[in-house]
């Protein structure tokens, strides 16, 4: 799904601050 996809780079990427 499109919003699982979204939700795991969000969080990748706010992780990765």
């Amino acid at each position: 799904m499109i919003y699982g996809m979204a939700g795991l780079l969000a969080v990748f990427l706010y992780r990765r601050k």
